[in-house]
């Protein structure tokens, strides 16, 4: 005679994924449980993680796999040649702005999240920007194994999951975007704030603004400072990259404050809409009880790498 069992067994009890065990390139769920009979929401997957060999140590990854895990695993676990460092063999390299220090309260079905400003005030050491842009929330229901459902999952154009929706996003409003100092944490014209430029040698600087108000010299360093770069415009008359006569100025000849929707180079991560910048958030979304994990980033405005101009090399013969 079969018995059936009257009494429901929460767990995950999507058909479609399988156990998981050890490193795998297999995808699947962490946490499968077969006799469960009632779907608790509580499914998670492996992360992915590249892992990149630079064996002969001149600063360029040899060899590179990729591999999903559940739970917490280094890649110097492979050897003491392995790192998540890819090594592009550069003196330096794009830095995110630094982690802002968080503090939460909690209340009746509230929790309040308050963060410092130091990462507005990072300069990114590659590039010498002042490029900060926003923050980004992230909020998770099972200590940091993931950061929000399988539908919250950001994927590159390879399928690899790169990153999570973030819970909430704030970013600097168009209006200080476009008037933020290149170099430095500052707004043009705000408490006759004058956005100045790295130095540039003496006998560089075009005669035509030797006399300009607001230029700076240092005649001891033989260094020239100029007024008025900020993000999203050319200084006109003033120093700054060739570019054809028809590249419209509007355009940052220092790739330095175009903002855009998504990363120049990571088109899949969103730029924020806007939004106006805030280093308070109120999440009303909790059960008391229930314990919640919370991270909060900031990121930048993002880098473009080069411009691909396209020459036409068909000769008159063949057109």
């Amino acid at each position: 005679m079969l018995i059936a069992n009257l009494y429901t067994q929460d767990g995950c009890t999507d058909a479609s994924v399988c156990n998981y065990t050890g490193l795998s390139s297999t995808y699947c769920a962490c946490n499968y449980k077969p006799d469960a009979t009632q779907d608790d929401g509580s499914c998670f997957y492996p992360t992915s993680l590249n892992c990149y060999n630079d064996f002969d140590s001149d600063g360029f990854y040899n060899e590179s796999q990729k591999y999903y895990t559940c739970d917490t695993f280094s890649c110097f676990e492979l050897g003491e040649t392995w790192s998540d460092d890819p090594g592009y063999g550069l003196d330096g390299v794009p830095t995110p702005p630094v982690i802002p220090e968080v503090q939460a309260v909690s209340s009746n079905e509230e929790i309040i999240l308050m963060w410092d400003n130091k990462a507005e005030s990072s300069i990114d050491p590659f590039t010498g920007y002042s490029d900060f842009e926003g923050y980004r929330i992230y909020r998770s229901n099972d200590g940091g194994q993931t950061w929000g459902k399988s539908w919250n999952r950001i994927y590159d154009y390879s399928g690899n999951h790169v990153a999570w929706k973030p819970f909430a996003q704030f970013d600097l409003i168009e209006e200080s975007d476009s008037l933020h100092c290149v170099y430095s944490n500052g707004y043009l014209g705000e408490s006759g704030e004058l956005c100045y430029s790295n130095a540039i040698p003496y006998n560089a600087l075009p005669d035509s603004l030797y006399n300009k108000e607001n230029v700076k010299i240092d005649l001891v360093d033989s260094l020239v400072y100029l007024p008025n770069y900020i993000r999203g415009s050319c200084p006109i008359g003033q120093e700054h990259i060739s570019h054809t006569s028809s590249f419209a100025h509007q355009v940052d000849c220092f790739s330095a404050g175009n903002i855009t929707s998504f990363d120049p180079m990571a088109s899949w991560i969103s730029l924020g809409d806007n939004d106006s910048l805030k280093r308070v958030f109120v999440d009303t979304d909790v059960l008391d009880g229930v314990p919640y994990t919370y991270a909060v980033t900031a990121f930048d405005i993002g880098m473009q790498s080069f411009n691909v101009e396209h020459l036409s090399t068909a000769s008159k013969e063949n057109s």
